[in-house]
Order: C-alpha cells, then structure tokens, then sequence
C-alpha cells in the first residue's frame, strides 16, 4: 500500500540510518521515505521518518532540538570517538564530583569541532572517507547549544593494571541543538577532566515535540503513517490557520485566490501550516504557507498542483 504521513520510528542498534528504513519501505509499499536526521550505527532511539509527499516538510523537522541519553566510556578515547573505533590514547578517568562540577561548563552556547568520522563534507568527499584512507585534515568548529545535561549514573571499572581495563561509565540525558555532536561532547568533557573517552552508547530519546516513547520499530503490526494535526503543528514551531471546505479546493491547487484569503490571519515573517475547517475533511493538512519580500506565497502544497506565487 502506498502512504503518506509520519512515522516515529525507534531504530536498533547496528543497521544505519538508511539501511534501517528498508522494513519500513516494503511494508508500506513505496520507496519515497526518508528519516530527518542521521544516528550512527551504533545508536539507537528516535528517528522522525517522513513518508510519501510529507517528504517535503523535511525542513521544517531537521532542526528541531534533540534530547538524547549517553554513556560515555572514560579511560580511553577511539579515533571514531564511538564503540566501533580503534582505541588511541588513554587515560585515567575522573571521578563523579569532577565530571558534575564541569558540566555546567558545556550548557549554553560552544563552538564544537565535529569528529573526523562524520558523514561531514571537506572539499567536496566525506570527512569519514578522508580519515579512513590516512589522510590529514582539519574540521572547522561549529556554533551549537547544549540546553540541559542531567547527570544519571557513574560505574567505575574495578580493572587493573593496562591504562585499557582502567575506565568509567558515566550515564548522562542532554538536550542540545540540531548539529551538535554527543561523541565530540563526550571528548572534549573528558580533555577538560584531563582524561580522554569515547561514547559506549546513544539513545536519541526526543526530536522537537516527539518522544521516543511513542514511537514504533519494524515488529509493529499497526505501523502506519500519521497525519499532521495541529497541535503538533504548533509544537514544531508553525503557525496553524484554518481555510473552509469551499476554499480548500482551491488552496490545493495552488491558486492564489485562496492564498489572498488567508492573509488577515497570518503571522508575518511567520511560516504557517494550513488545515481544512468543516466538512468532511476537517482537519486535514493542505501544506504550509509562508512569506517571500514581504508578500505570501505557498512554502508547500500537499496535493498534486502547481505551486503559483513561489
């Protein structure tokens, strides 16, 4: 069956991102899928898939904040930074009072350096590419924001004697800006604790509004696309109007008459999401409209038209 709509899906560890959405793909019957934001192979937790023509609000979910719970392996860091790299250098971890103390350092704003294995572009090839053939490089730093870290658990190794068995897991929950890396968090923490770590484990447990909680994996019996409602509308940052069943035609096909309608309530400089009122189709999602040199125009119409004003 073909669909359109959202998916909240938990991902398992060990398949991609990509590769991970391939049950989803067959079960649904369509090949037009795809997930707002990469996690790691390692990872697990929530990924917002995006199913049929609802691929095109990819831009108004990708940079809702994420809200994620890490371990991070102190002791030893690995030149992927994750579970999967090759140890490269070690030292003795610090205790729990000298890694609480520091965390409030990394709440804020920060300019992060991504690590070297990251789907990141360096003159045009894959950062991940250039470090796995030896090559020498430099990743610029980025601005990204870490708005909360609550500290969870702390487990120290009872391992003695190679600087490998001597370590601690340390349990964290963040919620940090889109773009942000927890792997170059859980190094640098550890470089200002004067130690060095890599990170054990990811669970992405939030994206914007969505909870992991209330997502799905390829078991389900019941998976299936879901429409967007208002409420959540609202959540991802969209204005929400209402267009009555006799104008939604027109809506849909893009016409500007209808956009004229809809002018006296919209926000300016304010993308908005427009739904259907009365009738038999109250509620549905028509798309998103939005403002370009201070006039409407549509961002983005769910049915099959021609998008005027543009």
């Amino acid at each position: 069956m073909s669909a359109s709509g959202f998916i909240l899906y938990d991902k398992p560890a060990g398949p991609t991102s990509f590769s991970a959405l391939g049950d989803l793909k067959r079960t649904l019957g369509t090949t037009k899928l795809g997930h707002t934001g990469t996690l790691d192979s390692f990872a697990t937790g929530l990924l917002v898939v995006l199913v049929g023509a609802y691929s095109r609000i990819t831009p108004w979910i990708v940079g809702l904040d994420k809200e994620y719970e890490a371990t991070i392996a102190f002791g030893a860091e690995t030149d992927t930074l994750d579970p999967i790299g090759r140890p490269i250098a070690f030292a003795p971890p610090p205790s729990r009072e000298a890694i609480e103390s520091a965390l409030p350092e990394f709440i804020g704003t920060l300019l992060q350096v991504p690590p070297k294995y990251s789907a990141l572009h360096i003159g045009g090839v894959r950062a991940s590419d250039k470090a796995r053939r030896g090559e020498e490089f430099d990743i610029a730093p980025r601005r990204v924001a870490i708005g909360s870290i609550q500290f969870l658990s702390y487990e120290a190794s009872a391992g003695e004697g190679t600087p490998a068995s001597q370590g601690a897991l340390v349990r964290l929950r963040l919620s940090c800006s889109s773009g942000t890396y927890v792997r170059s968090f859980a190094r640098d923490l550890a470089l200002r604790l004067g130690s060095r770590a890599h990170l054990a484990a990811l669970r992405r447990t939030a994206v914007g509004p969505f909870r992991v909680e209330n997502a799905m994996d390829s078991a389900d019996p019941d998976i299936s696309p879901r429409a967007l409602d208002a409420e959540t509308a609202l959540a991802i940052g969209l204005g929400v109007v209402r267009i009555g069943q006799s104008r939604a035609g027109d809506f849909a096909l893009g016409k500007l008459s209808a956009l004229s309608h809809l002018v006296p309530t919209l926000t300016p400089s304010s993308d908005t999401a427009v739904f259907v009122e009365g009738g038999p189709y109250d509620g549905a999602f028509l798309g998103i409209v939005g403002w370009k040199e201070e006039k409407p125009c549509f961002r983005l119409v769910l049915a099959p038209a021609r998008e005027e004003g543009r």
